[in-house]
């Protein structure tokens, strides 16, 4: 059966949901289709759980902190209770979202959506031809090839551990990688990190990262850089490592995919929609329109441009909704964007690298604190924090800022909202800030 929609959405996440939902707001007759469960990655096994995780780690780590300063006692960490506390975010959200859609009478299809026609769809026995279509696919973990391959965990499946293993490897090097071998760790598990080339965390601050990656060896964390997996071997229970052409062995009873994640493509029959597609993403324009199908938009981390960030998903959801409305009246900034490494302590950053705007010829000044002397880390028993800030050489604009430092995720808004507005270096510091805070420190201590 073929069924005509002004809009077809394909995936039920962050991007997806709001496309979807701002388009029949507007009066189009929408279609959402969805092999799996309904929400998509972050709120089922992404962003939502591990911060439910990681704000209970933390608890613990700062009654850690500030034993002797007037506290006493420790919590201890119940692992299957923490899980269920999770479960009660994460699993009423399918039967919400489903009933939220049958409200606005957008119509849901489950299955596989896969294009048989520039136009057109299909999901199971049905095809759905739409005047416009979104992809909303998002990504999906890295395929392995090594030999063993089938015996490593994915990332989300950490979420559902019934009881933490003992010997945790965790292969990759990015922000999954890294945070899960944080959470891993702090919870008395053993862990090794294996990374494939000699720098991990590329997309925020070396220096900042090269103080990270002291202290998480500090906290235990085996880390090998130039250690690509060979093979792992199953022996009994457990599991037996070799990487870096077999310089490293290791023994683990959960070995755990953070090696990255990959446009979710597989099973679109892109080629059938005349759908462009590189290694990276579906290539889109400015306006997220389909370089090869003007018919269709793509949001979210499926594309091959922008951060895959939540908050960016739902941005460029938003710009597809008014392009679909009016073709080509709203084009993408991904200006001041912040993204944030959940790992203790955090890591944030909003803006340029130092070797960006060098590799783009701009003459810059960099504004560098060691924070962890601040009262607002020395209160809480914090000893790693740091702050880079970028300015334009001979002005006051303001190009990147970097923070390592416990609340690290709100202090980076302050700068994001100076970057994505234009707000200079003068008027950050002329602003009357609340003090004591954070914030307060951040401008007086490093930009005054």
């Amino acid at each position: 059966m073929v069924h005509d929609y002004d809009a077809v959405v394909l995936g039920s996440g962050v991007a997806g949901g709001v496309a979807a939902r701002k388009l029949k707001d507007q009066g189009l007759n929408v279609a959402m289709v969805e092999p799996g469960l309904l929400g998509g990655t972050c709120p089922l096994r992404g962003c939502e759980p591990k911060k439910v995780l990681f704000d209970a780690v933390d608890a613990v780590i700062r009654s850690r902190n500030q034993s002797g300063q007037g506290l006493s006692g420790e919590p201890s960490l119940d692992w299957q209770e923490l899980v269920g506390f999770k479960n009660s975010f994460t699993d009423p959200i399918p039967s919400k979202i489903e009933k939220d859609l049958s409200r606005r009478s957008i119509d849901l299809f489950t299955g596989q959506g896969r294009f048989v026609a520039p136009d057109m769809v299909e999901a199971g026995d049905d095809r759905l031809r739409g005047r416009h279509v979104i992809i909303c696919t998002g990504a999906t973990s890295r395929p392995l090839d090594f030999p063993g391959a089938e015996h490593v965990t994915p990332s989300h499946g950490f979420f559902d551990l019934k009881e933490l293993p003992r010997r945790l490897v965790v292969i990759g090097g990015g922000y999954i990688a890294f945070e899960f071998a944080h959470l891993a760790v702090r919870t008395g598990v053993e862990v090794t990190l294996l990374v494939r080339s000699d720098r991990c965390l590329k997309s925020f601050d070396p220096h900042l990262v090269e103080m990270l990656v002291k202290d998480s060896r500090r906290l235990g964390i085996d880390i090998h850089f130039n250690a690509p997996v060979d093979r792992i071997d199953k022996q009994g229970r457990s599991f037996l490592v070799s990487a870096g052409d077999g310089a490293v062995r290791i023994e683990a009873d959960l070995v755990l995919h953070g090696a990255g994640r990959v446009p979710n493509v597989d099973g679109m029959d892109c080629d059938q929609g005349q759908v462009q597609v590189s290694e990276k993403g579906i290539e889109v324009n400015e306006h997220l329109q389909s370089v090869s199908n003007p018919r269709v938009y793509a949001a979210g981390d499926v594309i091959e441009i922008g951060p895959q960030l939540t908050p960016v998903a739902l941005m460029e959801a938003e710009i597809v909704a008014q392009n679909v409305l009016q073709e080509g009246s709203v084009k993408v900034d991904y200006t001041g964007m912040p993204s944030i490494l959940f790992t203790h302590p955090v890591m944030a950053r909003a803006g340029r690298l130092e070797e960006e705007c060098r590799s783009e010829g701009i003459d810059i000044e960099v504004h560098w604190a060691d924070a962890s002397r601040w009262a607002s880390f020395q209160r809480l028993g914090e000893r790693l924090a740091a702050v880079k800030v970028l300015t334009r050489s001979g002005t006051d604009e303001l190009l990147g800022a970097h923070v390592l430092g416990r609340h690290a995720e709100e202090a980076i808004n302050v700068f994001a909202l100076a970057l994505q507005q234009g707000i200079p270096r003068h008027d950050l510091v002329k602003t009357v800030w609340a003090y004591p805070s954070l914030g307060y420190d951040l401008v007086r201590h490093v930009l005054a």
